[in-house]
């Protein structure tokens, strides 16, 4: 049964995947050239900072799902999808997974152990929510990195 902080971590996902769409349906009218383009920020190019969105997201969605592997993957490059339009499919599904996961949470496996490594530890043990809370806002100042004007809907 749904309650107050599964439907909250419903509706997290849910804004994480519209905030996704938006910025990757923007790219989307990019050229190449421009989606590749040099530029001011933490990452080179608006590409190399859109994949490590998804890298991010795929790392936290995988530690949520308990995949064995996720832990030796940390180091692990991000993918590198050429254009937004690839990304963009790509990003739809990872959010897919983050939504689909979040509707299945009870107020018990809220409580449940995760495991998650961080800088400077081998691996954080904590409780789903709280690694739920820690992957939400992960993207926030990459978006914000990126900020691309944009009229899309």
């Amino acid at each position: 049964m749904a309650t107050g902080l599964v439907n909250h971590f419903v509706a997290m996902a849910g804004n994480n995947a519209w905030s996704n769409h938006r910025l990757l349906s923007a790219c989307k009218t990019l050229t190449p050239a421009e989606f590749t383009e040099k530029r001011t920020g933490f990452f080179p190019s608006l590409r190399a900072t859109l994949n490590h969105i998804l890298w991010v997201d795929i790392y936290y969605i995988d530690a949520l799902h308990r995949d064995p592997t996720v832990l030796k993957r940390y180091d692990d490059p991000p993918p590198d999808f050429p254009d937004a339009h690839q990304l963009y499919e790509a990003q739809r599904k990872s959010d897919r997974r983050l939504v689909d996961f979040c509707e299945r949470q009870t107020d018990a496996s809220l409580a449940e152990g995760a495991l998650q490594k961080s800088v400077g530890a081998d691996m954080l043990v904590t409780s789903l929510r709280a690694a739920i809370d820690a992957a939400m806002p992960a993207a926030i100042p990459d978006r914000s990195d990126a900020a691309v004007p944009t009229s899309v809907s």
